[in-house]
């Protein structure tokens, strides 16, 4: 099966954000990130190599899976992976594709992140030791004589 790009197309992209992912997700350029999923850019390491492939799942944490990947070293040698994880830091800049529309890029997974927010509050995301049914009163027992 063809995947068009920006196109969801892989287990990854499906990937929910932890409560403190989906925070810095969303008080952060993560989110614009998280947008480029499925679309093929650069990434540029702080030791100054280079990575080119297609985007695959970005995390809260900047954390980056890209596939059909080339790894470039700074003395021009490369290296062509299937799959590679880059650790978020490691990562110096990422080249937003041309393609992509920033502001409505943001705009849309700022909506994904509050929904999932929304809905995690309302399908038993609790603290512990908290009882949200209403049954949280302690019944008299009776006195043992």
């Amino acid at each position: 099966m063809q995947y068009m790009e920006g196109e969801e197309s892989n287990i990854y992209s499906h990937h929910s954000l932890s409560g403190l992912e989906r925070l810095r997700a969303e008080k952060s350029l993560v989110c614009l990130l998280r947008g480029c999923q499925g679309f093929t850019t650069m990434v540029e390491l702080r030791n100054e190599n280079t990575v080119f492939g297609k985007l695959l799942n970005c995390d809260g944490f900047m954390n980056l899976t890209m596939s059909n990947v080339i790894y470039t070293k700074i003395s021009g040698e490369s290296h062509e992976f299937s799959e590679l994880h880059i650790l978020g830091k490691n990562i110096r800049y990422v080249h937003i594709p041309d393609e992509l529309d920033i502001r409505k890029t943001i705009e849309k997974e700022l909506k994904k992140i509050r929904r999932s927010r929304e809905s995690g509050s309302q399908f038993g995301n609790r603290r512990r030791g908290t009882n949200l049914s209403g049954a949280n009163k302690i019944e008299q027992l009776p006195a043992v004589k």
